[in-house]
């Protein structure tokens, strides 16, 4: 609060207190009182009162410029700023203002708002430019459905699945920020990754990988015999659930490409533990149980 708000409300405060102790309806008391009123107006006009820019999501250097018309010709004081809470605070006298509020890569927002002889605050909401962000198959694949995501936990979609097209591309538009995404496709292994826009478009390379059928085959058609299957040779990094044989003694997963590791594990049985190689082809892998010594 300015010293001249401070010194105008006890201007105010000495005439409100004058103007109690008039009484009567004697023609000098109503002139006296008419007086004080009209003294009264005219300071009060004077009067500033804080107003609160407030940015809905909290979005901090937002610069906000008010003017007294709407076609932003003449401006009152100088820009402020939102801070860390995406708030901004002038000091006006009564009347009606405008405001235009800018930030780089935020669609620029303005506004209207009334000061009556009290504090405002004004709430407003800033857009973001949006960027086309496309995203592009290594192999130009077609039909790869896209979801993309708001949070690494895959738990806030944004907008609906876009899917590739016969160039292995798919676009979105979409603000500044740091996403995440999955691709899939029938036959491929599910792609999931992150990418950031930052005020600009953005292009993100992927790559689908196609799934191939692992069948595991036990040499006396074992059924019941249980298979975890592993990325690595000490058996810390599981692949998908457990899979067991059936009456054939035959159990079956898809997997990309690369070398794995297994253990198969069945009561009564000595568990089994070996490794197996897929290079781009549906892929078995023999193996037999022994039963415990």
């Amino acid at each position: 609060m300015s010293e001249q708000t401070i010194t105008l409300q006890s201007v105010l405060a000495y005439i409100d207190g004058r103007i109690e102790t008039l009484a009567g309806n004697k023609p000098y008391v109503t002139s006296r009182a008419e007086e004080l009123m009209k003294a009264r107006e005219h300071f009060a006009a004077m009067v500033e009162y804080p107003v609160t820019f407030a940015e809905g999501n909290e979005v901090s250097g937002v610069s906000i410029q008010v003017y007294s018309d709407p076609e932003h010709q003449v401006p009152v004081g100088i820009p402020v700023a939102t801070d860390a809470s995406g708030e901004a605070t002038v000091h006006l006298i009564s009347g009606t203002y405008y405001f235009k509020a800018t930030k780089a890569d935020f669609v620029d927002y303005q506004g209207e708002f009334v000061v009556n002889h009290a504090e405002v605050t004004v709430p407003f909401t800033m857009q973001g430019v949006e960027h086309t962000v496309t995203f592009e198959e290594a192999n130009t694949l077609e039909g790869v459905t896209i979801q993309v995501y708001a949070d690494s936990e895959y738990q806030e979609p944004i907008g609906d699945p876009i899917v590739t097209d016969a160039d292995g591309e798919a676009t979105i538009d979409l603000v500044s920020g740091t996403y995440y995404f999955v691709a899939t496709k029938e036959g491929y292994a599910d792609k999931a990754d992150t990418f950031t826009v930052t005020a600009a478009d953005k292009t993100v390379t992927f790559e689908m990988e196609e799934l191939f059928t692992v069948t595991f085959e036990e040499a006396n058609t074992l059924e019941g015999v249980t298979i975890q299957v592993y990325a690595d040779s000490e058996h810390q990094v599981p692949i998908g659930e457990p899979i067991m044989t059936d009456e054939k003694g035959e159990a079956t997963i898809d997997l990309i490409s690369g070398t794995y590791y297994y253990v198969a594990t069945k009561e009564g049985f000595q568990n089994k533990e070996d490794s197996f190689v897929i290079s781009d082809t549906d892929t078995p892998v023999a193996f037999e149980m022994e039963t415990e010594l």
